[in-house]
């Protein structure tokens, strides 16, 4: 028979050491690892989370900013509409008297502390009926032209204290566009340039070259306004988008 043969000491302390396991500075640095790890992994979708919800936010602030740009564009590119424009209408061989547009009258403003102007007031004419044209039953709510601007005609956009409103008609009252909840609108500016366009050379007897008898007709007036908005997040600072629109005023009467 075979004799069994018996590990000795050393043979046994060596398997022990090999089935020992981890040891503790083993295992902190694994430890240490994985937290860098999951900590970055963290950091970079916290990082994606803020971009893209800062995203959204630029992207609402611009699309709230275009409907106010759209509104302004809107209303006074009829400032100044007329009912009966042929009360101004300069005719060849007209011997009746014109008047001149009562609702052309567009006004700028400048509010202390301002460098531009940021507020504006226009008329529009509600008339839906000559002053002498067919008379309408009683309750339907059509007004007659009186060849007058008045108080309750008068349309506007203005800033204050960060809100910009438009001026309603009928109740002569300053409508909120926005909310300094959510909104802050950091600027709003106007400027105005016109231009003088001479009518002579269109009419059928233009008046000659030089000629000091001849009254030449009235030239046509364009005008055109420029708007620029500046807003940002009440929450967040530093969400800040700007909004321009350029309008020409259609009915800028006669120069």
């Amino acid at each position: 028979m075979l004799a069994s043969v018996q590990p000795t000491a050393p043979a046994l302390r060596g398997a022990r050491r090999r089935q020992a396991g981890l040891s503790l500075v083993e295992m902190m640095v694994g430890i240490t690892v994985g937290l860098v790890v999951t900590a970055a992994a963290a950091s970079m979708m916290l990082s994606q989370m803020t971009e893209t919800r800062r995203l959204l936010q630029e992207t609402e602030l611009q699309q709230d900013l275009r409907a106010i740009t759209e509104l302004i564009r809107r209303e006074t590119q009829h400032a100044g509409y007329w009912a009966n424009p042929d009360a101004g209408t300069w005719m060849i061989n007209d011997s009746g008297n014109r008047i001149r547009n009562p609702y052309g009258q567009i006004s700028l403003s400048t509010s202390p502390g301002a460098t531009t102007p940021d507020s504006i007031t226009f008329y529009r004419s509600e008339a839906e009926r000559l002053l002498n044209g067919p008379s309408t039953s009683p309750g339907s709510g059509f007004k007659h032209e009186n060849n007058s601007a008045d108080a309750g005609e008068q349309h506007g956009f203005r800033l204050v204290n960060s809100v910009l409103s438009y001026r309603l008609t009928r109740t002569s009252q300053w409508q909120p566009l926005t909310s300094t909840d959510q909104v802050e609108i950091t600027s709003f500016s106007i400027t105005q340039s016109n231009q003088c366009l001479p009518t002579n050379e269109f009419s059928p007897t233009p008046c000659p070259s030089g000629s000091t008898t001849c009254t030449p007709p009235p030239g046509q007036d364009v005008m055109t306004l420029n708007f620029s908005i500046g807003a940002r997040l009440a929450k967040d600072h530093s969400v800040t988008r700007t909004a321009t629109t350029s309008v020409r005023v259609l009915n800028a009467g006669n120069c």
